[in-house]
């Protein structure tokens, strides 16, 4: 199995608001087997800065008030690239903050309803929502 690393992820805090960025996906094979194309995540960089799917959870625990929101989303070589803004009011904020600092949540995943599919390639989704995670299902997420 292949080992996780931190390549990306960067956390920026300027007082007012803390920005987390870094890859949500990208177009290689997952820990399912299943690679997403360039073109499905293109078509989800686009959705994923509009209502009500821009939003960010914890380990894909949708029912729970976000702990983010992206506000920039684009595909860079073949990579879902995200910026999002930390919820401040979320009452797990420090929590979240700090296990970000200090590297225990390094990774995100995306959570999401395959619409077309050729063998193992998934050409076409709906991404739901994308998630901070302690170890993502696609390699190339952190």
């Amino acid at each position: 199995m292949k080992q996780l690393t931190v390549k990306s992820l960067e956390l920026v805090d300027d007082e007012k608001n803390v920005y987390v960025e870094g890859y949500a996906s990208a177009a290689v094979k997952d820990l399912d087997g299943e690679i997403i194309s360039e073109q499905a995540l293109q078509q989800a960089a686009k959705d994923l800065t509009k209502e009500p799917y821009n939003k960010v959870f914890l380990n894909h625990n949708a029912r729970d008030i976000p702990v983010g929101k992206i506000i920039e989303a684009e595909v860079r070589e073949k990579k879902l690239w995200i910026k999002l803004i930390l919820n401040k009011a979320h009452p797990k904020f420090e929590t979240v903050y700090r296990s970000l600092k200090e590297g225990f949540l390094d990774a995100f995943s995306i959570g999401f309803k395959i619409l077309e599919k050729a063998g193992n390639r998934i050409t076409k989704l709906k991404v739901l929502e994308v998630s901070l995670v302690g170890i993502p299902a696609n390699p190339e997420a952190v």
